[in-house]
């Protein structure tokens, strides 16, 4: 018998005439850390899901609940048999789901120092992957026809988690609750009721619990919420297991100041401090103002007892300016909008919670009010004006929306026609054409004042819009402005 090349054939036909080539994929999904699955329990096989995926798509964007991810796949029987048996399949909600994209511009310099046939690797353009989604797997469908198992995940950002972890912003006062429950009274109607966006922001990403629900009071009650074992109450497991799983560099937090540049986590921890001053808190007034107002001689003679300013100065948030002012920029969103204000737009100032004279002292006797910690940090950025959402990378970010960024010097920032596959175009009339903006005759609380008509109204007219689309109406309250001409220059900047 002679050799497969000896062997009569027609046409042009040769053994390995065309070579192998190996090529990068365009994704890598890591399920729990890992690339593979596992197989029978007996042989210790792990089974490379890489191999199976047909489609990977990641939607992102700057609002909470915009990051999600999908990954289809098709599982031949002889695969798939360990993976899916006995009616069940080790694919379900609740994995952890990393996802990496291959780099669409080659980079140099990925490599240090590696040699491959005496080839050295330094200077060879290579495409990296990037991080582009961590997120939990929510919903899982499969499907079996013609020898293969055919299927989905789902899966959604951290911050799905914020949806079902709750918060009690006033408990009741008799009800049945477990140890640790983080449930109590507040007696000034909201536990985050006077503090600023950046320390409500950064208190929910430090409590990973949050509080036990459903404790509200029943005449006749039974219940397992404050069920233990060994001693230790079910919940404070709970909150340990959650407080563990976090632990770890699992999610970062990444605030941002009104420059644009990144606080640091002593300045983050810092600025969660303050607190906010109005007509009750009278105290908060020497903590937000010198970090915009103090100038270099009384700072000199101060900070040596004054331990805020120091730490500030320490930290970085107060500056040397031109003109022989400490200035803190991160912290002042806008330029002056008040010539008896020399704040401006102060995000230290805010308060997304405020305190009302009406509920001040009112204890809730059998219900307790609680708010999801997702619906909290929506509240807070909505009132600052600020972005809230879980990068790409896995860390939370709370920032200005920083239009005024220039990137265009860089190409991987830039869109070219050559890189357009498709693009759309759509139009529409404003929705409004005047906004209107009201306040309060004391700034970040209600209750105390003249109101509605007898408050303060700034009014901002585009007239070119009117002639051309009519009169539509925008307004919006807010307990920040206690001027009209601030009210104005705010309602100027909000229909823009």
């Amino acid at each position: 018998m002679g050799r497969l090349e000896d062997r009569p054939y027609a046409g042009t036909w040769k053994l390995n005439r065309r070579g192998l080539v190996q090529v990068q994929p365009d994704a890598l999904v890591y399920i729990n850390g890992d690339l593979t699955l596992p197989g029978c329990g007996g042989c210790e096989r792990r089974i490379n899901f890489q191999d199976y995926i047909t489609s990977v798509s990641v939607d992102a964007g700057t609002d909470p609940g915009s990051l999600s991810a999908s990954v289809s796949f098709s599982i031949p029987r002889h695969a798939g048999l360990s993976i899916f048996r006995d009616g069940n399949t080790v694919l379900r909600p609740g994995l952890e789901l990393n996802v990496y994209f291959r780099g669409f511009f080659p980079v140099e310099g990925l490599t240090r120092n590696d040699r491959v046939a005496g080839l050295s690797l330094d200077g060879l353009p290579q495409y990296p992957y990037y991080h582009v989604f961590h997120g939990v797997v929510t919903a899982e469908s499969h499907d079996y026809s013609g020898g293969f198992y055919t299927g989905s995940i789902s899966a959604n950002s951290l911050l799905h988690f914020w949806n079902y972890i709750d918060l009690s912003t006033n408990g009741a006062a008799i009800a049945t609750r477990p140890s640790n429950s983080n449930v109590r009274v507040n007696m000034r109607g909201h536990v985050f009721t006077g503090m600023s966006p950046y320390a409500i922001i950064y208190s929910l990403y430090k409590d990973n619990s949050g509080g036990a629900s459903a404790v509200n009071f029943a005449l006749r009650d039974a219940t397992n919420l404050d069920a233990s074992v060994g001693g230790e109450s079910l919940y404070s497991a709970v909150g340990r297991y959650w407080e563990q799983r976090f632990q770890s560099k699992m999610q970062g937090l990444r605030m941002y100041g009104a420059s644009g540049e990144l606080f640091t986590s002593s300045q983050q921890a810092f600025l969660s401090r303050l607190s906010t001053p109005n007509v009750l808190n009278r105290s908060g007034s020497n903590q937000v103002r010198p970090l915009l107002n103090a100038n270099i001689s009384s700072l000199g003679a101060r900070q040596g007892t004054d331990p805020l300013l120091f730490g500030a100065r320490q930290l970085g948030l107060l500056r040397r300016g031109s003109d022989g002012e400490v200035i803190g920029p991160d912290l002042e969103f806008a330029a002056q909008a008040d010539e008896r204000d020399g704040f401006g737009f102060n995000v230290a100032y805010l308060t997304a919670f405020l305190d009302d004279i009406s509920t001040i002292g009112q204890v809730s006797m059998f219900e307790t009010s609680y708010q999801s910690k997702l619906d909290i940090a929506n509240v807070v950025k909505d009132v600052a004006g600020f972005e809230f959402y879980q990068d790409v990378d896995g860390d939370l970010v709370f920032k200005p929306p920083l239009y005024n960024l220039d990137t265009s010097s860089s190409r991987v920032y830039r869109i070219e026609p050559i890189d357009i596959i498709s693009i759309s175009f759509n139009s529409a009339e404003p929705e409004a054409t005047y906004m209107k903006i009201t306040g309060n005759h004391f700034r970040n609380i209600n209750g105390v004042g003249p109101e509605n008509e007898f408050g303060i109204r700034g009014l901002y007219v585009d007239y070119r819009l009117v002639a051309e689309f009519g009169w539509r109406p925008a307004d919006e309250e807010s307990a920040y402005y206690n001027n009209p001409r601030a009210c104005y220059y705010a309602a100027m900047a909000k229909l823009s």
